[in-house]
């Protein structure tokens, strides 16, 4: 089920720290379920902290991160029902 615990203003607060996050994204791409993105290594933190807020208040996401020397990769996947918030969150700048 889709479904997001946070009110419109929260929604729109989560919008702009995905937007910031994703400011210096490489190799940021659609995919079938969800988006993959790589930053570097030193914002791992900072996206490990991002993903676990996004994950309480949405807890369909499944995120995989992988961490190596220069860079962090993310692939977000989501059912199909929340492709609007993919391109939102991931996609739309």
């Amino acid at each position: 089920m889709i479904a997001c615990s946070l009110d419109e203003a929260g929604q729109a607060a989560r919008v702009g720290e995905f937007r910031a996050l994703l400011a210096d994204a490489q190799d940021l791409e659609r995919t079938q379920e969800g988006a993959r993105f790589r930053l570097p290594a030193a914002r791992a933190g900072e996206v490990r902290a991002l993903l676990a807020q996004e994950q309480e208040c949405c807890a369909f996401w499944e995120f995989t991160v992988t961490e190596r020397d220069d860079a962090v990769m993310v692939e977000a996947r989501a059912p199909a029902e929340a492709a609007p918030l993919v391109d939102r969150l991931f996609i739309e700048r």
